[in-house]
């Protein structure tokens, strides 16, 4: 597994808890930000790369399709002031619908 997919992994066993600890109302209507750890995510991934930000992020949407859209917004909302944050909306159209 690498880094990207175990990282993935995590986050959705994070929106999985979410999900069962607060449930879907509050994550969709308040959104993933209200409901979980954003920012220690947000921390996490402004550490890397552009191209594994987005990778993790597919993989996450690619894994769990029915509920990831509230937790990517959140993510790349949180990523609005990351040096990498304009070259992940150019080089990736559906987070960039996203945001």
């Amino acid at each position: 597994m690498t880094p990207n997919e175990a990282r993935a992994k995590k986050y959705v066993a994070d929106i999985k808890k979410a999900l069962k600890r607060f449930g879907e109302y509050n994550y969709y209507d308040k959104g993933a930000s209200e409901v979980m750890d954003m920012r220690q995510i947000g921390n996490e991934l402004g550490q890397l790369t552009v191209a594994d930000v987005a990778e993790t992020l597919k993989l996450v949407k690619d894994g769990f399709t029915e509920h990831y859209e509230p937790f990517v917004r959140a993510c790349v909302s949180n990523l609005d002031s990351w040096p990498g944050f304009d070259e992940l909306l150019e080089k990736n159209d559906w987070l960039a619908e996203l945001y």
